[in-house]
């Protein structure tokens, strides 16, 4: 196999932050849901869960706003599969807030000192592939894979030397490395092994740097400097359209926009902490590069138009264009042949709740989702009677926004 390792040209894709991995089960395409009506939910049954909106943490500070940064940048990431829809599979996602998570990631040991001394602010990047991801030293031949990171750093010229140097670094790590071109990318750092089926690209694009690492079938040259050409000539146009916060207002993003996290279930008594990794929002696309399935994302997101999501520990909101949207979505994730349907909480007719017939080892065995107006609300458990709690809570929660 042609292995990829802190040695070589990048940390293992495996070892970037898995987002909401709770939640992160795949949704089917049937339609249809039971129609909301308006209740009193102080007659749910909620149990020790609360059915008060919760209150998010707004700490002003520097570090939660290049958590909140890096998220934003998430929005403008291109997907794998856009690049080529055979990398449907979702390997994971995160954001990059320090160069200690960029280097235990993303890239090896050497790039941490050219991060640092360019000053590297946030970042996000994406892994998805033709096929799950291998496990940790598997012997057999690497999946076809696209890795995307976009990285910012404070001006045009910082990110034009970290990119260099970045390639750089990485192709003095092996004597065998050759310099590549990327076709209507001049300005592209890349490098490869020949006879080894991966390429690295690094590219200034104002104050970003767009890093790409390509996995194909075979060591075929033209094939990776395609992926990487056509990964770009989709990345550039959408950080072209993104408005980047400056430093010194980094501090003042809002970590509840929209307000969407205070539809969420909370974990824990106290405020939500917005970290990025268990507690997050975004727009369509960071729906998109959470999911397991890239391609029914994407046609969710057209048929239900998905506007932004919110997860915490404990919940994961979902808000559709309207209430059409909102069923199509609930509908999607409750129709599955290894799903079958339980008893929902009583008294909340807009809840699903399934069963999963044999979940993953880091699945849940029951999932409900609750409809509410242009909301999805997702809970999941182990128990289906503190489930079902905890989906009467959810629908309270989004209901009691509405006050």
């Amino acid at each position: 196999m042609q292995s990829v390792t802190k040695s070589g040209r990048r940390a293992t894709a495996l070892g970037v932050i898995v987002a909401s991995a709770a939640f992160a089960i795949s949704c089917s395409s049937v339609q249809g849901f039971p129609k909301a009506s308006e209740l009193d939910v102080r007659t749910l049954d909620v149990g020790a869960y609360s059915a008060s909106p919760p209150t998010v943490a707004d700490p002003k500070t520097k570090n939660q706003g290049i958590v909140m940064e890096g998220m934003r940048i998430g929005d403008v990431v291109a997907d794998p599969y856009e690049v080529d829809p055979t990398l449907k599979t979702g390997w994971s996602s995160t954001v990059i807030t320090d160069v200690v998570v960029a280097t235990r990631a993303l890239f090896a040991d050497v790039a941490g000192p050219v991060l640092t001394r360019y000053g590297m602010i946030t970042g996000f990047s994406t892994t998805a592939g033709d096929a799950p991801a291998p496990a940790k030293d598997s012997k057999a031949p690497h999946p076809a894979s696209l890795t995307v990171t976009v990285l910012r750093f404070p001006d045009e010229s910082s990110a034009r030397d970290a990119a260099r140097e970045i390639d750089g670094t990485d192709f003095r790590a092996n004597k065998d490395n050759v310099a590549v071109k990327i076709p209507g990318h001049p300005d592209s750092n890349s490098h490869w092994r020949p006879n080894i089926a991966s390429l690295a690209a690094t590219t200034a694009h104002g104050q970003y740097v767009v890093d790409l690492f390509a996995f194909t079938k075979s060591p075929d040259l033209t094939a990776l400097t395609a992926v990487i050409s056509k990964a770009l000539d989709l990345q550039m146009p959408l950080l072209d359209k993104f408005v980047p916060t400056p430093q010194d207002k980094l501090s003042d993003l809002p970590t509840n926009p929209d307000s969407i996290l205070s539809r969420t279930l909370p974990a824990k008594p106290e405020d939500i902490k917005v970290d990025g990794v268990d507690t997050a929002t975004y727009d369509s696309r960071g729906y998109l590069h959470l999911g397991n399935d890239h391609e029914e994302r994407t046609q969710l997101i057209e048929k239900a138009g998905i506007e932004r999501i919110a997860f915490t520990e404990a919940s994961y909101v979902i808000r559709a264009r309207d209430s059409q949207g909102a069923a199509a979505v609930q509908a999607s994730y409750t129709e599955s042949d290894d799903r079958t349907a339980v008893d929902g909480p009583e008294g909340v007719p807009t809840a699903r709740c399934i069963e999963i017939k044999d979940p993953a080892p880091d699945t849940s065995r029951y999932y409900c989702y609750i409809a509410y107006r242009q909301y999805v609300g997702i809970v999941n458990g182990n128990d289906l009677s503190d489930l079902q709690r905890k989906a009467a809570a959810q629908y309270a929660v989004l209901a009691n926004n509405e006050i």
